[in-house]
């Protein structure tokens, strides 16, 4: 059975980048990194080509945007001693987690929301 620790960064990041970008830029994996995007926007108007790359699991500027909008935060768990994310986190008055939350713990905390935002969104490995 496949798990997420199977899935390199640039097939996480490939995966975020089909939910929220268009479905008809191309994107390839950027020459000098092992997991960052390089995404061609075909219509980006009078024939123009735009550019860019993103590395959700990697650069916080790239996935700032997704955690603040889908609220989904991140924070050190000393239980595994890796980072844990949660998906539209709902925490009770005692401060404790409820259980129907999605959590997942990854020494990368910026991995550990991507994944998250990923199984919010019906992804799964």
């Amino acid at each position: 059975m496949k798990t997420w620790d199977d899935w390199s960064d640039f097939e996480v990041n490939k995966a975020v980048a089909n939910i929220v970008r268009e479905p008809w830029i191309n994107m390839s994996k950027k020459e000098e990194s092992e997991s960052a995007l390089h995404i061609i926007d075909c219509n980006g108007g009078y024939g123009m080509r735009k550019h860019s790359y993103v590395d959700y699991c990697n650069s916080s500027s790239d996935m700032w945007p997704i955690m603040i909008s889908e609220e989904i935060i991140v924070g050190p768990s000393s239980e595994y001693k890796k980072h844990m994310a949660i998906g539209a986190a709902v925490i009770d008055e005692d401060c404790n987690i409820c259980s129907d939350n999605i959590i997942y713990y990854h020494t990368n905390p910026l991995r550990a929301v991507a994944i998250v935002f990923l199984e919010m969104n019906g992804v799964r490995p």
